[in-house]
């Protein structure tokens, strides 16, 4: 009994009308029918969309997130942010044999030139520490000069192929959306013209994927649903010109094989940044059968919604006032040729209880008045029956329900007269089905029983009423 105070699920009570729960219509069962219709339309629509669709639905964020030098540092230092690839490159050189030895790939840390690299080559190396440089060996000259007859290649220029077991990015596959795949490579191609210096700048950013798991997901093993990776993003190209703004540039550097300084010419720079102030987010969520199930539900219950509320405030309450006063004036009709074809002294015990004495049977009289006037029944017979037809009101369809509001008193051609009685027929139940009146009525009725002599004490027994008694009938098999 606790509990009954949460209870937030029974609903208040529902009144009847004309002994069932709803005045049932032939206008609800056509929208009736046009709702189950359109739910079926709406879930072959929504099933066949299921059926087809991708796995995965697909949401990408650009975002920015500003970091300290420190935190930078840590990213650089940290495999899941600047993981190793397996790289390998080279050089395509239409030269000579003595003028393609002199091309070579040397690394740079921004100030000094390190070793040579040794190219064709594979390293397994970080992105962030590819900054090389290529230049022409001029041995102990000061200035040397590319000859340009020993370029066999028409553009003039160098071929610089690299290729790498970079992530891929694949948002339908099940197992994961980023991934490394040590069977397939990347591939970046860069063309350097020898006698044209440029800078090469490839931005990578880091990727980020999430996922999110369907229901109950959490029953199976959990697995990390938050991936990232490093993809080439943007490629930025510079020319480069010497100390006194010509093409020429030359630096030293120590020459490890023979172990001695020699004069480079700086031809062309390409390196590899990683920004990890931007990156980009992912965000992948499975096709669910139960999210079609809420959206055929969703859009089903909005539809019925709108169709009831079209029934009930345009038809429902016109169509249920008009025929609860077509009822009471029916049953008023039969009481008034019931009451004629008796006598005109109304016994109130008449029709519930059997009359035993005389005595009993004129203990009340109601409109004992009319008693003296005995010659004018046959007139209020006539009357009564004249009447009849005038107190049944007219048969309408549902459009005059449905579109009463729009006819106008103005225009004769309009229905004017059905509005009025639709319009009075709402008054009167609004008057007498309010709730204040309801309980005003209740109030008085109380009072009048408290002043009231019985006559008959049966009268005030609820056991001589014949639906209550069949009530008791059934309860007493329960025993």
């Amino acid at each position: 009994m606790r509990l009954a105070g949460f209870d937030f699920l029974t609903s208040s009570p529902q009144n009847f009308i004309f002994n069932r729960r709803s005045n049932k219509s032939s206008f609800g069962g056509v929208l009736s029918l046009i709702d189950v219709l359109l739910f079926l339309s709406i879930a072959i629509f929504y099933l066949f969309s299921y059926l087809n669709k991708d796995s995965y639905s697909i949401q990408y964020l650009f975002q920015e997130k500003g970091l300290t030098n420190e935190e930078i540092r840590a990213k650089i230092n940290d495999e899941r942010f600047n993981p190793h690839f397996n790289i390998c490159s080279s050089l395509t050189i239409d030269a000579d044999n003595e003028t393609k030895s002199r091309f070579q790939m040397r690394r740079y840390n921004g100030l000094i030139f390190f070793s040579e690299v040794d190219l064709p080559s594979c390293q397994n190396m970080k992105v962030s520490d590819l900054n090389w440089v290529l230049t022409y060996d001029c041995f102990n000259e000061t200035e040397c000069e590319i000859d340009p007859n020993k370029i066999e290649s028409p553009t003039k220029s160098i071929n610089f192929n690299m290729y790498y077991n970079g992530f891929f990015l694949d948002h339908q596959n099940k197992k994961a959306p980023l991934y490394k795949n040590e069977t397939v490579t990347h591939s970046l191609i860069s063309n350097f013209d020898v006698f044209n210096p440029s800078r090469r700048v490839h931005t990578w950013n880091t990727v980020r994927y999430k996922e999110e798991k369907e229901l109950f997901s959490f029953l199976g093993n959990k697995e990390d649903d938050d991936y990232i990776g490093l993809t080439l993003k943007s490629f930025d190209y510079s020319e480069m010109s010497g100390l006194k703004g010509d093409k020429k540039i030359y630096v030293k550097a120590y020459d490890f094989k023979s172990g001695t300084l020699h004069n480079y010419k700086v031809l062309e720079r390409i390196m590899f940044e990683v920004d990890f102030v931007h990156y980009d987010e992912y965000k992948r969520i499975p096709k669910s059968f139960l999210d079609t199930i809420a959206n055929i539900c969703s859009l089903s219950i909005t539809l019925l919604n709108g169709l009831s509320f079209t029934l009930v405030n345009f038809f429902g309450n016109n169509f249920d006032n008009y025929k609860i006063m077509e009822s009471i004036l029916n049953n008023n009709n039969k009481l008034n040729k019931n009451e004629n074809k008796e006598n005109n002294n109304i016994d109130i015990n008449g029709g519930l209880i059997p009359n035993e004495s005389n005595e009993n049977k004129n203990a009340l009289i109601i409109n004992d008045e009319d008693n003296n006037e005995g010659n004018n029944d046959n007139d209020n017979d006539n009357n009564n029956l004249n009447n009849d037809h005038e107190n049944n009101l007219p048969d309408l369809n549902f459009f005059d329900f449905l579109f009463n509001a729009i006819y106008d008193d103005r225009c004769k051609c309009c229905k004017k007269d059905i509005k009025k009685l639709i319009q009075k027929c709402n008054e009167i139940i609004a008057k007498y089905y309010s709730i204040e009146n309801i309980i005003y009525n209740q109030i008085k009725i109380e009072n009048l029983m408290k002043d009231y002599r019985w006559n008959d004490p049966r009268l005030n027994n609820l056991d001589n009423n014949e639906l209550i008694t069949q009530l008791k009938n059934i309860t007493s098999s329960f025993r």
